[in-house]
């Protein structure tokens, strides 16, 4: 035990120097260096929260990182498999902030209990202050994100650590329609009909909006075609066979995957670059249409490939393994 504790030392002191030497604006180093990922505006009425604030509780073994690099000059890690970082929150939607570098592992994020995402949080060059995940268009009201390390990490990392910075709370809306868009139980696309859509709102930060029919994105293994007003631009396309594949190739420094979502919603991997950087459960009560299904930001500026393949596979509570894609947004 007290050479474990030793070995934890060692790698704290050794994350506080990457930290510390991170590049300044003017090529210097330090503690006071800015952060490698340009800091961007929250979305309009945005709430920020700092990891010691009250509404975060936390298990396990955690280590406290004080850095000028880190938002509010604080941040805690840990690399144990079961640390647990849970935000009680009020809100359509939540992004958990962290720090991610190449010593930095895999973790499970939940909402509500629910596991909805397995993100690697690998990084090659290290970035500060760094959206880890995103979700959007949750029912109004409280919920809780829960971040559990698992202990592991990819190949290329040296290291398990999973960093918690800081939380961005989407507002809840003042009013919102009522979902009645739900597809045919028997669920072939010519027989999805809708009355009107549940719609959340579209990521703020985008500068670039992409159709899912766009040159820029290619297909492969079999996929349906849905015309329905509901879609952003009236269609989208959907997929349940794990042989299926979608992927856009875009210039920037973030993407998100816009999608719609409903109880007869399955399991997709995310892959960056040909490398898997989350598997996300695209299962919803209400149905929910044009939501922001995943979205990673703090890339390094330039040409990168975002692939979504379907898994074949569905949460215990839904009717089927229909993958989504709708729209994609781009951040330059």
């Amino acid at each position: 035990m007290k050479d474990k504790g030793l070995v934890r030392s060692f790698l704290v002191g050794l994350a506080t120097f990457v930290l510390c030497n991170l590049p300044g604006p003017a090529g210097g180093a330090g503690a006071d260096a800015a952060p490698t990922q340009a800091q961007r505006p929250a979305p309009p009425g945005a709430r920020y929260f700092e990891e010691n604030n009250p509404s975060v509780s936390w298990s396990g073994s955690w280590s406290t990182n004080r850095l000028a690099a880190n938002s509010g000059g604080s941040a805690r890690l840990a690399m144990d498999a079961g640390a647990q970082a849970s935000f009680a929150f009020a809100g359509t939607g939540v992004s958990w902030i962290g720090y991610r570098d190449e010593w930095c592992g895999i973790a499970e994020v939940s909402v509500d209990g629910r596991l909805l995402a397995t993100v690697d949080t690998y990084a090659t060059p290290a970035k500060a202050r760094a959206t880890l995940y995103t979700v959007t268009g949750l029912g109004g009201g409280s919920h809780t994100l829960s971040i559990q390390t698992t202990g592991t990490h990819n190949a290329a990392s040296r290291g398990s650590w999973v960093w918690v910075d800081a939380f961005s709370v989407a507002p809840t809306a003042a009013s919102a329609p009522s979902p009645d868009f739900i597809p045919s139980r028997s669920f072939p696309p010519s027989a999805v009909r809708a009355a009107r859509a549940s719609r959340t709102e579209r990521p703020q930060e985008a500068t670039r909006l992409l159709e899912q029919d766009d040159p820029a994105v290619t297909w492969s293994g079999p996929w349906s075609v849905n015309h329905l007003a509901a879609h952003h631009g009236g269609s989208a396309s959907l997929a349940m066979e794990a042989s299926s594949r979608v992927s856009l190739k875009f210039t920037g420094t973030g993407a998100s995957w816009i999608g719609y979502r409903d109880e007869w919603s399955g399991i997709a991997d995310v892959l960056l670059d040909g490398r898997l950087v989350a598997t996300v459960d695209t299962y919803s009560t209400p149905a929910r249409a044009q939501t922001a299904v995943y979205a990673i930001e703090g890339l390094r500026e330039g040409t990168h490939t975002l692939a979504i393949q379907p898994t074949g596979r569905r949460h215990e509570a839904s009717g089927g393994s229909w993958i989504w894609v709708d729209a994609f947004s781009i951040t330059r």
